[in-house]
């Protein structure tokens, strides 16, 4: 069997380019995480609680978005989703 290394800590790529990452630790500590994403030619960070989905297009635009308690997301080091972490997000 032929399998890829997975290079995302806690997260997979799915076939259709799409990343999910769970923090398991962040729900069970009530405590956000940040995670540093290379899709699309384009670095994203987003702050969240638990659960969180990307899929983009190859200009970098947001096809689909899911993240617990989103506190934001940057793209190429400028946010452009904010939260205040108390609502869950989702773009499809």
């Amino acid at each position: 069997m032929d399998l890829t290394p997975n290079r995302i800590y806690n997260g997979c790529i799915l076939e259709d380019g799409s990343i999910v990452i769970s923090d398991f630790d962040s729900v069970m500590d009530d405590t956000f995480t940040t995670y540093p994403i290379e899709l699309g030619g384009h670095h994203f960070e987003a702050r969240f609680r638990g659960t969180l989905a990307l899929k983009v297009d190859d200009e970098g635009n947001i096809v689909k978005f899911v993240a617990g308690n989103l506190k934001y997301l940057k793209m190429d080091d400028e946010i452009i989703l904010e939260g205040d972490g108390t609502e869950d997000c989702v773009i499809v």
